[in-house]
């Protein structure tokens, strides 16, 4: 297919592109209102990736921090404004990001090396950086390794100069004063469990789990805690730094909020009242889990919550907003009501009347807004009531549209075409819990040649890039004032970026505890990414944009 054929075809859809007046005014008139304005109210296109998964000629066997300036560079050449990213958090030994062990901790396995101040002067740091390096050959990341090496190296860094910085940097000291109500319970817990052999809280000793014994370890392990808060300190300043750098070249970075914390998280163990543990938080069963999920996560004790004006929602989106303009708000649904199993194994929703989950789902979304001017973009995919999309469009809060799942369920199950979406909303083609739109594509040849039939493009067995480009074409010009999707569907347009092996290119498969979760690596260096002309033009091609110099 030529540019010319490619651009005659998105010219048909921009149609799409514009904005109804209808739409402007509900989303001025609802409770989102400046944070719309903050961003524009317009069609904005953007790109998904886990930071892991990016591949730098500084990054040593996992993304860093810095390499997501080299993504918007190329972001900016191509035509997209948003990238988005999954959780950052730490998640301790955990690979999942949505496992986290803080609610507002940084993971610092994500931070460039390179950049730190006069890192040269740790012994070694060449040789087992050289090692680190070799691992970018790798097509997955190598948890084991990078954490193991990098942390050695992190805590040598504190121990050789890091130190001397804390004591005599001012900025330093500020970060603690301000962000003590997370980092403190953080670093203690941090600090401890280490000093536990990364056992889980309930196999502590029974003085780390009461308030007078939390009390004293404060002061006992005051030195060891010291490293982890400057572990984040690291983590802020660089984030902090790509954010800047994203907002010189006009890119909007959505972050991802988990819904859901661990169990064997810095924040159970400190602010227990929060949260009940005695059930488990999960999802019913639908059409592609049939026993449903359970996610072996706490409950939330919103009563709780609301007795301290939901503090510790409101200091997490802060936090965030110092890096994010947008947000995932992870399993929105969850506001409104939780799936739980408890022990006697009678699973259901709570609450389980739809005047109460409204109510309290609508309460809880307006403190949110009102906390941080970032956009939330709800994870609303699934069985979700209607009522709960019908108060998710009032508050002007974006639903997620995911076209291989957008039918018409209730009537004969064919697919809805992507110009009927809900304007207020997002459309991506994959998620990170599902095949991406390749090995979709390669699965189920009877959905592909149906979802061909509504974009009125010819089916083909084989997902040639000509299809895949007017398949992508057709999500940047759906009628959702949003339009993300996986860096992945967009390199496997050229053979030579992707994997032969189509499963490799999947992110995660949800409701399973494998090796190949979690671990995807993009092939191609960024710095290629960046100088590779014919392909970029193909993107801004799909955009239609003109390629940036």
């Amino acid at each position: 297919m030529t540019f010319n054929k490619a651009s005659s075809f998105n010219s048909s859809l921009r149609k799409s592109r514009y904005v109804s007046a209808t739409t402007v005014k509900s989303l001025l008139e609802s409770p989102s209102k400046s944070h719309w304005e903050k961003i524009g109210i317009n069609h904005k296109d953007g790109v998904c990736v886990p930071l892991f998964s990016l591949k730098s000629r500084s990054s040593f066997g996992i993304g860093e921090f810095y390499d997501l300036i080299l993504l918007f560079q190329w972001c900016k050449t191509v035509g997209f404004q948003i990238v988005q990213l999954l959780p950052l958090n730490d998640t301790g030994e955990d690979t999942s990001p949505y496992n986290a062990i803080s609610s507002v901790a940084l993971n610092p396995i994500f931070l460039s090396l390179n950049s730190l101040p006069d890192i040269d002067k740790v012994p070694s740091y060449h040789k087992r950086v050289s090692f680190l390096k070799s691992l970018n050959n790798n097509d997955s990341v190598n948890y084991r390794d990078v954490r193991k090496i990098k942390m050695s190296i992190l805590r040598e860094y504190y121990n050789t100069v890091g130190k001397h910085y804390a004591k005599s940097d001012d900025l330093f000291q500020k970060f603690v004063e301000k962000e003590s109500y997370w980092l403190k319970p953080y670093s203690l817990f941090k600090s401890l469990r280490e000093s536990f052999q990364n056992l889980p809280i309930n196999r502590w000793p029974k003085d780390t789990l009461c308030y007078s014994g939390i009390k004293n370890l404060e002061s006992e392990n005051s030195s060891s805690a010291f490293f982890f808060q400057y572990l984040q300190y690291l983590c802020f300043q660089q984030l902090l730094k790509v954010r800047e750098e994203a907002d010189k070249l006009g890119i909007l970075i959505k972050g991802d909020i988990p819904i859901l914390i661990s169990n064997d998280s810095a924040d159970v163990w400190y602010y227990r009242n929060l949260f009940t543990s005695s059930v488990s938080v999960g999802a019913p069963p639908d059409l592609y889990n049939l026993e449903g999920q359970n996610w072996n996560l706490p409950l939330y004790n919103w009563e709780s919550m609301e007795a301290i004006d939901y503090k510790w929602w409101r200091v997490r989106l802060q936090y965030a907003e110092n890096f994010y303009s947008l947000y995932r708000l992870d399993h929105i649904a969850g506001f409104f009501r939780m799936w739980i199993i408890p022990q006697d194994g009678r699973s259901r929703f709570v609450p389980e009347k739809e005047s109460e989950f409204l109510t309290q789902g609508t309460k809880i979304l307006k403190n949110l807004l009102a906390f941080s001017k970032m956009l939330p973009v709800g994870e609303d995919l699934g069985d979700v009531p209607t009522s709960i999309r019908e108060s998710m469009r009032v508050l002007g809060i974006c639903g997620t549209k995911i076209p291989r799942w957008e039918r018409h369920w209730d009537a004969d199950g064919s697919f809805k075409h992507p110009n009927t979406y809900e304007p207020i909303s997002l459309t991506s083609l994959s998620t990170h819990d599902s095949d991406t739109l390749h090995l979709w594509w390669k699965k189920n040849p009877t959905e592909a040649m149906n979802y061909s039939n509504i974009l009125k493009i010819r089916y083909s067995r084989q997902l040639s890039p000509e299809i895949q480009e007017k398949i992508l074409s057709s999500s940047h010009n759906s009628s959702s004032l949003l339009h993300i999707n996986l860096l992945n569907d967009y390199l496997s347009l050229d053979s030579t970026m992707v994997s032969n092996d189509p499963e490799k290119e999947r992110i995660n498969v949800p409701g399973t505890i494998s090796e190949t979760n979690w671990v995807y690596r993009c092939k191609p260096y960024l710095e290629d990414l960046l100088e590779n002309n014919s392909f970029n033009k193909r993107i801004s091609s799909i955009l239609q944009r003109p390629l940036s110099k």
